[in-house]
């Protein structure tokens, strides 16, 4: 890749930490590349086969919205292969799992950051998704039903309930046309500690970041947003957000912090502390250590229970294991994402600008000093 690198201006931060930015996202950009099938698709996790259409959706999703390098091209292929593999309009975790919002939305996202509008048939199927109190579900029963037929007998209370983590991916599309009853929603499932906890992630970052970046904007939510965003600095103060699983520093929930404070408009030392500490953590082949937690809950668990998935020495049962992206990717795009969107809040500040000096990485590509708003989650 060709960069144009953003500068140093007189009386602001120095080079070297922009600079230092800008290659750790370069370098992990390379990284997802190389991972990129010649099809175009993703592929992580273990459940027990793999997921690549949703997968696909969030690495696509969270690298179009850097402007480095090819990052447009590397999400167009990713979004053309969820074309080819989409059942009229709607994705899931793999071809061998049942139809499901999140894929779904994640997939749209990726199609709004190219451009491109959502299909009728997917805002029906979404629409049938919104349950009472105004969450998304991740399932319906008809879900299950059309991919395994009569013979699926179980009930999913659980899995039928809205969600938080789902309904904060869902509250950014801006092509929903009851997106403002989602937002609402999201506001009213805010805990106490200015979080938000998530159904199927075992970090309370993803689902606030993301909660964060649909309710930024409205001064309605504003006192929303700055609790999160006081949350998420609480966690990450010393420059990494450290869980039960990774008591030294989660790059996954790390990236979500440094994402979710960057979309609230917070930059400070802080998240300064947070880059710094990111690229840092970037191990020699262009990623971070898997530390992406998903859950698979009891499908009659209706509210998640995070105790139940600590780390420690006893027996679990097949809804008590923790899975991570083995192959870095969820992981590494999340980071990726929210070292850009620190790159260009301290662009807005004032911190960086283009330079005409290019350093040679690789293939010929341009550089936009900053993000469009409302880039990617």
């Amino acid at each position: 890749m060709l960069l144009r690198r953003p500068c140093e201006k007189a009386g602001t931060t120095n080079v070297s930490s922009i600079d230092m930015l800008t290659r750790a996202i370069s370098r992990g950009l390379g990284f997802l590349e190389e991972h990129q099938h010649p099809d175009g698709h993703w592929q992580d996790f273990g459940l027990p086969f793999e997921s690549d259409m949703w997968v696909t959706a969030y690495v696509g999703t969270m690298v179009s919205g850097v402007s480095l390098g090819n990052t447009r091209e590397m999400a167009k292929r990713g979004y053309a292969w969820l074309q080819q593999v989409a059942n009229r309009g709607r994705w899931a975790y793999a071809d061998e799992a049942a139809l499901d919002a999140d894929s779904t939305i994640w997939a749209s996202r990726l199609g709004e950051q190219l451009g491109l509008g959502i299909s009728s048939e997917t805002l029906e199927f979404l629409h049938k998704h919104v349950c009472e109190d105004g969450l998304v579900a991740t399932y319906t029963h008809e879900d299950f039903l059309e991919r395994y037929g009569d013979s699926f007998q179980m009930q999913n209370p659980g899995w039928y309930r809205g969600h938080p983590c789902v309904s904060s991916a869902a509250s950014s599309l801006a092509g929903l046309p009851w997106r403002d009853r989602i937002v609402r929603a999201l506001s009213l499932a805010q805990q106490s500690t200015g979080s938000w906890q998530g159904y199927w992630w075992l970090d309370p970052e993803y689902a606030t970041a993301l909660s964060i970046e649909g309710l930024r904007g409205s001064l309605e939510y504003a006192n929303s947003v700055e609790a999160g965003a006081q949350w998420l600095s609480r966690r990450a103060q010393d420059g990494a957000a450290k869980t039960p699983h990774f008591p030294e520093g989660s790059p996954f929930a790390t990236g979500l912090a440094l994402r979710g404070l960057c979309m609230a408009g917070e930059h400070g030392p802080v998240q300064e502390r947070i880059g710094a500490w990111l690229a840092s953590a970037q191990k020699h082949d262009g990623s971070w250590s898997s530390s992406a937690t998903l859950l698979v809950p009891n499908p009659h668990m209706m509210r998640l229970n995070p105790l139940l998935w600590l780390p420690g020495d006893r027996e679990r049962t097949r809804w008590e294991t923790v899975f991570w992206d083995q192959h870095r990717l969820h992981t590494t795009s999340t980071v990726i994402n929210a070292l850009w969107q620190l790159l260009a809040a301290m662009g807005r500040d004032g911190n960086a600008s283009q330079s005409a000096e290019d350093a040679d990485l690789g293939e010929s590509h341009s550089v936009k000093a900053e993000p469009s708003p409302g880039a990617a989650s």
